[in-house]
């Protein structure tokens, strides 16, 4: 594998290695973290993809129809009336988190930037998946 790390590529010119070297590795590392990137992004896709239509087949509702619901200001009253107090206090929480996340184009995004918002993404999932067993309970 190649490192492309400032101290190697000058080590690697240093040992008479061209830049079109230097070049052809930084390519390689890029195809390999492309790949990288893509394998992981679709294994994502395939089981958001599985997850949805395992909820529109026990449901018997599309998705993009219970998301529709969710967002009006009836359901969000209709929980309040039906949840137990510390399921509405994480349910905001998790409302106030997602709204906070702002805008996720990727092109705008600094690379800190989209790792902020990858951390905030994965303290949203896990207070879902604490909502969600506290509904269990």
């Amino acid at each position: 594998m190649v490192d492309p790390t400032p101290t190697t590529v000058a080590k690697e010119q240093a040992a008479g290695v061209g830049s079109e070297g230097v070049q052809h590795g930084l390519a390689l590392t890029e195809v390999q973290s492309l790949a990288d990137v893509l394998s992981t992004s679709i294994d994502s896709l395939a089981e958001l993809l599985t997850r949805v239509g395992e909820v529109e087949i026990r449901t018997r509702t599309r998705f993009s129809d219970i998301a529709k619901r969710m967002g009006q200001k009836e359901f969000i009253a209709d929980a309040v009336r039906a949840l137990k107090p510390e399921q509405i206090g994480l349910m905001l929480r998790i409302l106030v988190r997602v709204s906070a996340i702002g805008d996720m184009t990727l092109e705008k995004l600094s690379p800190e930037e989209k790792l902020e918002k990858a951390r905030a993404l994965r303290e949203v999932s896990h207070d879902i998946r604490e909502f969600s067993e506290l509904l269990r309970s």
